[in-house]
């Protein structure tokens, strides 16, 4: 009989697209670096072909994705399918404030493991604790810029929504930009499990998700760009001040307030210019929150201001 990983390997084979298949990629950690509701990453290593066989392994992460406990075959079928479209989609993905995609290997689980360059200085929020120095308005207008591409359509790619945006989907590149991470897999993984809100965490991302996805009287959820908007205004808050959003509310509590019109609070020393930029991201009004483009209009403005905003090389808080 034939196994369930060989089975679940040839049917991912079969699919038309065909992101690239990486050989020789081996795990360089025992356990993993970071866990997800559907993954583990490892720290791993690989030997690309145009470095030749004495060539330098480059580092990689490798996301092993987890099976879908007790899956129907036509579940496990249609899950395959749709983690094959996100893959292929985001090896299109080529921008600076974008995590590199590589490709995917076959080797470490029943199904295909995604491949991208391993960012050593980690998330943006353990970069910036580590360098107080750096400029917070950089980052932000980094990640707007990778967001901007998400959502412009171009001939190689429709508009893409995030779905995941918060600071522990962005990390940091060998030269000190920002890119986006994690998007798009843990809604194949799960969409159930993403939109079950009477769960104490939604995947994880509550505190970033809008009041129109939270709503429980909402019976159409949609991730939109309008959604995408009012996370980064979140993040933001989250960049600029080095703290978890309602850190002292629990999950539940998150959903009941914001739904209600919580939003947090401004911090100490903030210009009034970025203060407002957060405002209008997470309005209430889908309509009244700005584009990237518009947001990246403010941040330059900003970048002119004189004196320089402290708080942005700080990260303090009241």
């Amino acid at each position: 009989m034939e196994s369930r990983f060989a089975s679940q390997e040839s049917l991912w084979r079969s699919i038309n697209e065909n992101p690239p298949e990486l050989k020789g990629v081996t795990k360089e950690s025992r356990n993993p670096v970071a866990t997800t509701n559907f993954s583990e990453v490892y720290r791993g290593s690989w030997l690309p072909p145009d470095r030749g066989v004495f060539g330098t392994r480059m580092l990689v992460a490798i996301k092993v994705i987890r099976t879908i406990p007790g899956a129907s075959a036509a579940r496990q079928e249609q899950t395959l399918r749709q983690l094959k479209r996100e893959i292929t989609l985001q090896e299109r993905l080529k921008h600076e404030n974008i995590l590199p995609f590589l490709g995917v290997s076959m080797d470490f689980g029943d199904l295909p493991s995604p491949i991208s360059e391993w960012m050593a200085n980690g998330t943006v929020l353990q970069y910036l604790k580590k360098n107080p120095q750096a400029s917070r308005l950089d980052f932000l207008k980094g990640i707007a810029r990778g967001m901007r591409f998400l959502h412009q359509p171009t001939p190689h790619k429709p508009s893409i929504v995030h779905g995941d945006l918060k600071g522990s989907n962005i990390l940091v590149t060998n030269w000190g930009a920002p890119c986006l991470a994690d998007f798009g897999l843990s809604r194949v993984y799960d969409p159930a499990t993403f939109w079950n809100t009477a769960t104490e965490s939604v995947n994880g991302t509550t505190r970033w998700m809008s009041p129109e996805l939270l709503s429980a009287s909402n019976d159409r959820k949609s991730l939109t760009i309008a959604s995408d908007i009012y996370a980064y205004g979140i993040t933001a808050w989250e960049i600029v001040t080095g703290k978890l959003p309602y850190h002292d509310l629990i999950d539940t509590k998150v959903i009941l307030e914001v739904t209600k019109g919580l939003r947090p609070t401004r911090p100490r020393d903030i210009s009034d210019a970025l203060w407002n930029v957060m405002q209008q991201c997470w309005d209430v009004d889908v309509k009244v929150r700005p584009s990237m483009g518009s947001v990246l209009r403010a941040f330059h403005k900003i970048a002119e201001m004189n004196p320089p905003l402290r708080l942005l090389s700080l990260g303090t808080s009241s």
